[in-house]
């Protein structure tokens, strides 16, 4: 077992040398083939990174299992992302349709990464709070993005030198994480796993900077040397995930409560808001089509994480010895109303925004069929919540069951 991450990490280094020695010194391919062979090589080996990743999800525990989760999801979205422009590449029909989920698999390899290294496994967790974490990171992330491409356009349509910068940090932030946690990591086998993440991370990073002062065929991409930029942290990824799982830690029972669930609400709030004030402001308004659909994606993308927040929020352990009408019981209920009173409240705002937002956008005749759905989405949403407010009042109000006699 303990051979085996070496073994893979070796079996990836002769993909990559092959595909380099195929590029630089195989028959020339032809400009439409290109993109083909480059996509279908890099999402072979993201395939491969997300497959052992997931499965070393499911023979974890606790954070580690999130750490995991995170990864091959992150690889996952990659794989996404090549299937999408190689669908382009191919000029399939209705590949056009493909260029939004494209850039959103790219940036979603980048940024669950970085989520994946704030799970920290070596630090033992129960999974329901490693989620509920990695969730608010992710949500956060989301939310940056949406900043990015609402101010910054799209990488076609804004100056090339902006979204360099974008792509560096994309590759560095990972990378620098996945080396800080190998210098500072000394629990086994945790260092092994950060070691062989920063050697894909930082590989891809040191391989860039090599093609860029080389020049020629290595800082091209497309059937290039260049490609192996994106190959190198799967074959880490792979590598690290054949690592033996740590041993299962009983973590302590997290505080009651909602904790940090009123921000990932109010990053819902946030796109729509902000739509509507650059609208009100008359800023740039030829773009307005173009912010209002990143502000749709993202809230699309939001109202995802924020199910996700609210299933993985942590609650009370409670006991299921009670007996009926006890104070187990009694403690039960009082729990559960809780928590339902608090899902209602966290999602109440937030519902009202966006579909105040959708309704505005509607009535001016804009977005079509889209935003008509978003509206009765979120009508059919919101009676849901006052049903639910209904049941918390009604609970409440009705007093708590006697205990049995003995």
């Amino acid at each position: 077992m303990a051979r085996q991450p070496i073994r893979m990490l070796a079996t990836g280094a002769a993909y990559v040398l092959a595909y380099v020695c195929l590029t630089l010194y195989g028959p020339p391919a032809s400009r439409s083939a290109r993109p083909v062979l480059a996509l279908s090589a890099t999402a072979l080996a993201a395939l491969g990174a997300a497959v052992l990743s997931l499965r070393a999800a499911r023979a974890s525990q606790g954070a580690e299992r999130t750490f995991w989760t995170l990864f091959g999801l992150a690889a996952g979205a990659h794989v996404l992302s090549d299937v999408a422009f190689l669908a382009q590449a191919l000029r399939l029909a209705h590949a056009e349709a493909l260029m939004l989920p494209g850039h959103l698999g790219f940036y979603a390899f980048s940024a669950l990464s970085l989520v994946g290294f704030s799970a920290r496994p070596d630090r033992p967790r129960s999974s329901r709070l490693a989620d509920t974490a990695a969730v608010e990171w992710t949500m956060a992330l989301a939310g940056f993005y949406f900043l990015l491409f609402f101010f910054g356009g799209a990488p076609t349509s804004a100056p090339r030198s902006g979204w360099e910068v974008v792509f560096t940090l994309q590759e560095a932030l990972p990378a620098a994480a996945a080396m800080w946690l190998a210098a500072v990591t000394r629990e086994a086998p945790f260092q092994r796993v950060y070691a062989l993440l920063a050697s894909g991370y930082a590989g891809a990073l040191l391989w860039a900077a090599i093609g860029s002062w080389v020049g020629g065929r290595f800082a091209s991409g497309l059937y290039g040397p260049r490609d192996v930029v994106w190959m190198l942290p799967f074959v880490g990824m792979a590598a690290a995930a054949c690592c033996p799982r740590a041993p299962f830690v009983v973590a302590a029972a997290p505080a009651p409560g909602r904790g940090r669930g009123w921000l990932a609400a109010s990053a819902l709030v946030l796109p729509p808001l902000l739509d509507l004030s650059v609208r009100a402001a008359g800023v740039d308004p030829a773009r307005a089509n173009e912010r209002s659909l990143v502000t749709l994606t993202a809230v699309v993308v939001m109202s995802s994480l924020l199910a996700l927040r609210l299933r993985a929020a942590p609650r009370d352990t409670l006991s299921a010895a009670e007996v009926p009408g006890g104070p187990g019981a009694r403690a039960a209920r009082t729990a559960h109303l809780a928590f339902a009173s608090g899902v209602a409240h966290e999602l109440n705002n937030p519902l009202m925004a966006v579909a105040g937002w959708a309704e505005v956008v509607h009535d001016r005749g804009e977005g079509g069929p889209t935003v008509l759905r978003l509206l009765e989405a979120s009508r059919a949403a919101s009676d849901a919540v006052a049903q639910l407010q209904k049941v918390v009042q009604a609970g409440v109000a009705e007093p708590a069951p006697r205990a049995l006699p003995e």
